[in-house]
């Protein structure tokens, strides 16, 4: 996501850590129905364009959740409210001359609140961090437009790969003075996931990773997950 997006229309929470811490016919498209905590936990960090051409990344952490009131309550007591859940619906396109699976890109349109945005995810640049270029644009606010856009990439060659649908709720908080989204999801077939996502620049980037392990720390999260929710899917096939 954009970085002057990301922060927008958002409630913050401040969070002090505890000691020793300091649509028209639809969205979709095809298918034809049209320390040792830092060196053991696996950070996501997305690098992407923001205005300017100037390189920032989200840094990531996705953890599986098996008990979501209980997770509610324990985040409750930090004064973390989710608001509303929101349907995130997901288009996923195959390129004509390669195999995204195996160079490790994506490239999606996505519905959400009645907005369509068209992502590509480049290669993972860095094990240890899972650092990748991201480049997202605003495509349209109409269904019409949108499967216009698949049109034209599917003229292009692209093809439907897969398509994927979330509920997704959202919460904001200042943890270490760095702004965080706290992102609670459902998937069919997956379960429910807690992401905690935040932008840093370049300079800022390994400070980033630590803060954002305390805040996984804090909240008491563990075990992260470093696959998307597509590879998950794919996977659970």
């Amino acid at each position: 996501m954009q970085a002057d997006l990301f922060f927008q229309t958002r409630t913050w929470i401040i969070l002090k850590p505890f000691p020793p811490f300091a649509q028209e016919d639809g969205p979709g498209f095809g298918l034809k129905d049209s320390k040792k905590l830092e060196a053991e936990t696996p950070v996501r960090t997305v690098a992407m364009i923001t205005e300017g051409n100037m390189m920032s990344y989200e840094v990531e952490l996705k953890f599986a959740v098996t008990d979501v009131p209980q997770l509610l309550e324990k985040l409750e007591q930090f004064g973390l409210c989710f608001g509303e859940a929101v349907e995130e619906h997901d288009t996923f396109y195959q390129h004509p001359a390669k195999d995204y699976a195996a160079t490790d890109e994506c490239l999606r349109i996505r519905y959400r609140a009645g907005e369509y945005r068209i992502t590509y995810k480049g290669p993972k640049v860095d094990r240890e961090t899972k650092t990748r270029q991201e480049i997202e644009l605003f495509l349209a606010d109409n269904a019409k437009t949108a499967r216009q856009w698949d049109q034209l990439l599917q003229a292009l060659g692209f093809r439907v790969a897969a398509e994927l649908k979330k509920m997704r709720r959202t919460a904001g908080l200042v943890y270490q003075e760095q702004k965080y989204e706290l992102s609670l999801d459902h998937i069919d077939g997956l379960g429910d996931f807690i992401e905690l996502e935040t932008i840093a620049n370049a300079m800022q980037l390994d400070d980033a990773r630590c803060r954002i392990l305390s805040l996984a720390e804090t909240l008491e999260l563990t075990q992260p997950i470093t696959a998307s929710y597509l590879e998950l899917t794919q996977a659970g096939k």
